[in-house]
């Protein structure tokens, strides 16, 4: 008798456990937070032109305009940013991905500081640059990726 009333039941099980599954939400990365999106895009301005003035500087050869004295105000700048951005993202539920990012472009930046310190020609520059660059894209792609969700 169990059984009968089973197989006359077996679509609607068939049907619930589609609709169930359907219903779930599995979320492997943190809620957008604009907050963080802004200082994310205040890292990358100050990054950005710190890097194109020492591009320019060197492109016209005003190399004592490169010193690092003269850009260590920008450096304070933008590790201070990156801390308190390091500092909102781990506060944040499943953010664990992009506080790794901002560690890593926190680490390429030091690498640029320490560069900067001993000097560098234009090679150098362009290569440092790319680096940096690229830890910033990432940030920013994993950032809007958020956004859209």
């Amino acid at each position: 008798m169990y059984l009968k009333a089973f197989k006359g039941q077996h679509w609607l099980i068939a049907l619930l456990i589609p609709i169930y599954f359907a219903s779930c939400h599995v979320m492997l990365a943190g809620a957008y937070n604009e907050k963080v999106d802004e200082s994310i895009q205040k890292v990358s301005d100050d990054v950005s032109l710190l890097l194109v003035t020492l591009e320019i500087n060197l492109e016209n050869s005003r190399l004592k305009e490169n010193s690092y004295e003269k850009h260590h105000a920008s450096y304070i700048t933008i590790f201070s940013e990156l801390e308190s951005l390091k500092m909102k993202t781990q506060s944040l539920p499943k953010y664990e991905q992009v506080t790794k990012m901002i560690i890593a472009l926190n680490q390429n930046m030091k690498d640029f500081e320490s560069l900067h310190k001993t000097g560098f020609n234009k090679r150098m520059l362009s290569t440092a640059k790319a680096l940096v660059e690229t830890s910033l894209v990432n940030v920013m792609a994993s950032q809007n990726a958020l956004k859209r969700k």
